[in-house]
């Protein structure tokens, strides 16, 4: 499940293409981590909206990424 949360994270696929149900799995496992790491419910909850709109590219998210302006940290 990590590498399908990777996939849905990377800004070059964002889950592009995934099967039925995925999301939910995918959603699942984030809000596991996140628990895991002492996040509370409410945390949680911001968590998957986050989630939700990065998916449907809304707000922030809508703005379009231009990898030539990255620069990895080496």
């Amino acid at each position: 499940m990590p590498f399908i949360l990777t996939y849905f994270l990377h800004p070059d696929y964002q889950g592009e293409g995934l099967k039925q149900g995925m999301w939910t799995k995918i959603l699942a496992y984030a809000q596991d981590i996140w628990k895991n790491m002492g996040y509370d419910i409410n945390d949680q909850e911001i968590l998957i909206a986050q989630m939700l709109n990065f998916k449907d590219k809304q707000g922030t998210y809508a703005i379009p990424f231009v990898k030539k302006h990255v620069t990895p940290r080496i």
